[in-house]
């Protein structure tokens, strides 16, 4: 009587401890899935307070004044869209006051006729100017800023790239170093992988090389010579080629 009464209480002990831990695993998820519920929420607040304009995109452009069509001579003012890029928004708008203020027409202009102009059909005779390209992920947005000059007799001639990684989880703009981290990459093993492809391109005109090799990783990294952006989760470096014809910009995966 005494084994059977003890059985039974080992039974209904055994079955209530299965029980507790049915009810304590369904409290545990149910807390895990509103612990991610939360962060997600909490994620999707944060993209939108870290934006100035919370009805345009993390990069947009305004005040945009076409001089020219072909070849494209445009000026607009880029605005990275978070509250921290302030500084920034307001010296790319300086830039770009100053850069519309070089455009010169060749009516104004005294003609070297010995020289043969290649747009004749434009009127422009000098002016700087920018061309912009956006790349966003769900992640990161890019904002890689071309420069070139354009001049009548020469077309137009790159002149820098420079570039903004905006993370859009951190609601700032990302350091060198930061995208170094990132990415799991370092200085050495960019110009490594830049030298790679320059040694691939290579080319010889007139018995000279074409791409001076030397003179492109020496000043890869000084400023408006280089341009980091997210592209698919990817990163890329645009870079400044010094060539022995007329100097071009390139684009490489360096992740």
């Amino acid at each position: 009587m005494e084994e059977t009464t003890k059985n039974k209480f080992m039974a209904i002990a055994f079955f209530g401890f299965i029980i507790a831990l049915i009810i304590g695993g369904y409290i545990l998820t149910r807390q895990v899935n509103n612990t991610k519920k939360d962060s997600k929420e909490s994620i999707k607040v944060e993209e939108k307070e870290i934006k100035i304009d919370k009805n345009k995109d993390y990069i947009y452009f305004e005040n945009k004044e076409t001089i020219n069509d072909e070849p494209d001579i445009t000026y607009m003012e880029p605005v990275i869209n978070i509250e921290s890029a302030e500084v920034i928004n307001n010296t790319l708008k300086n830039e770009n006051n100053t850069l519309r203020n070089t455009v010169t027409y060749l009516k104004d202009q005294t003609i070297d006729e010995t020289k043969e102009i290649m747009f004749p059909e434009v009127e422009i005779f000098q002016a700087k100017a920018r061309d912009y390209e956006v790349y966003q992920t769900n992640k990161y947005a890019t904002l890689v800023i071309n420069s070139y000059d354009f001049d009548c007799y020469d077309g137009v001639l790159i002149k820098g790239v420079k570039s903004y990684i905006v993370s859009i989880e951190k609601g700032k703009i990302l350091s060198n170093e930061e995208i170094y981290t990132l990415f799991n990459i370092n200085f050495d093993t960019i110009k490594g992988l830049v030298n790679s492809h320059l040694q691939a391109s290579q080319s010889i005109d007139n018995g000279v090389e074409v791409i001076n090799i030397g003179a492109t990783l020496d000043n890869l990294f000084n400023d408006n010579n280089y341009a980091f952006y997210i592209d698919n989760n990817e990163l890329y470096l645009s870079f400044i080629v010094k060539s022995s014809l007329i100097d071009y910009n390139e684009n490489i995966k360096v992740s």
